[in-house]
């Protein structure tokens, strides 16, 4: 083919491409026009959302106890919130308010019965105060508390809109994010904060301790790059760990990462070593738990979702649970996750690995003053 002839085809080639390329964002932007900007329903919880609270429940009831000796046995009220209203379901009479642990701070008022149901709600302060993603004090009841799931996906939605220039925002492919987070994440983010209501019965002086230790935050040299390539390191040691079928090489990897973890530390501080430690202890448990009960659910031949979830669009059966712990392993090990929230995947990870290598692990981490760390370290 003449030279001509090649240029020709080369352009009629980028023409089409850039036609495809102009059609799939257009495309991106009308769907994106139908993205909502406020929940569906804001005065009443959705019969999808009373749903999933059922599941919720339900499956913390028949496999909690799997993932966790006495976690099935709780009794744990969930609060919701919206843009507009808080959700309590699980509490008879409740006292007004709710109180944000473990801050003493405390919000809202009087709870209404809503009609023709089971549960009670309030507006939220007009000064925009909410619950928080965590747990809260109502009375003297602990309560798991998150956003709505119709809230959360708007809220994700407007986080990731924030930090796009202007120009990319109509034609972002946000449902690329916002599709992993279907009923099954949703309902295993909120099984997350019900694991914090444990914590706090079991070992609440603990669970104070570890959340105020944010505070440290600021201390912490996330500016320096040595150090960060050093936790990048760890972090993949204990990915390679989680991923290592033979208990002779799955040892090998603990001490490999024990001497990279106390080498990384010899110039840190102690108060910022606890730092890590508390973190670790109280979200990366809560993490653990988080996919431990997904990945049950998934395993389990005999377990049923409640009567409804099956109507749900929105919900898998659990059957992503191998996909989740693999895309929760590639966070492990991404050079991205830098930040406060890696502490709940390096917890996460140590968790699994103490359950290959220590049975009575579970019973000593309640206890005051013992880490996820020093009880791998000693296996």
């Amino acid at each position: 083919m003449k030279k001509g002839g090649c240029l020709s085809l080369f352009l009629k080639m980028l023409g089409g491409l850039l036609i495809l390329l102009i059609l799939l964002l257009g495309g991106i932007a009308v769907y994106n026009q139908t993205l909502p900007d406020s929940s569906p329903v804001l005065a009443r919880l959705s019969k999808e959302e009373l749903t999933r609270i059922r599941e919720i429940t339900h499956l913390r009831n028949t496999l909690g106890d799997e993932v966790w000796p006495g976690w099935s046995k709780q009794d744990i009220p969930i609060l919701l919130y919206n843009e507009d209203y808080a959700f309590l379901t699980g509490i008879e009479n409740p006292s007004p308010g709710w109180e944000r642990i473990p801050y003493g701070v405390e919000g809202g008022g009087k709870w209404d019965p809503v009609p023709d149901a089971s549960y009670y709600r309030q507006q939220l302060p007009e000064d925009g105060s909410t619950p928080q993603a965590f747990i809260v004090r109502i009375g003297n009841t602990y309560a798991a508390s998150m956003t709505t799931k119709a809230w959360t996906s708007i809220r994700m939605v407007q986080l990731i809109k924030s930090e796009l220039p202007a120009v990319s925002k109509p034609v972002f492919p946000y449902f690329l994010f916002t599709n992993h987070f279907n009923s099954d994440w949703y309902i295993s983010a909120v099984l997350h904060e019900s694991f914090h209501v444990l914590q706090a019965r079991v070992a609440y002086n603990r669970l104070v301790e570890s959340e105020q230790s944010t505070a440290l935050e600021t201390e912490y040299p996330w500016g320096d790059d040595r150090f960060r390539e050093q936790w990048l390191k760890e972090r993949q040691i204990l990915a390679e760990a989680l991923e290592t079928k033979d208990s002779l090489d799955l040892k090998k990897k603990v001490v490999e990462w024990s001497a990279f973890r106390k080498e990384r530390r010899e110039e840190l501080p102690e108060n910022l070593v606890h730092y890590e430690q508390r973190r670790e202890w109280l979200e990366g448990l809560a993490k653990y738990a988080e996919i431990a009960i997904w990945q049950a659910a998934y395993e389990s031949e005999d377990y049923e979702p409640v009567q409804g979830m099956l109507q749900d669009s929105e919900f898998d059966r659990y059957q992503e649970a191998p996909d989740y712990r693999n895309r929760e392993i590639s966070q492990l090990r991404s050079d991205l996750q830098f930040s406060e929230s890696m502490f709940y995947y390096t917890g996460w990870a140590q968790a699994e690995l103490l359950d290959r290598l220590d049975t009575e692990w579970k019973a000593k981490i309640m206890k005051e003053e013992v880490y996820l760390d020093e009880l791998l370290e000693s296996q």
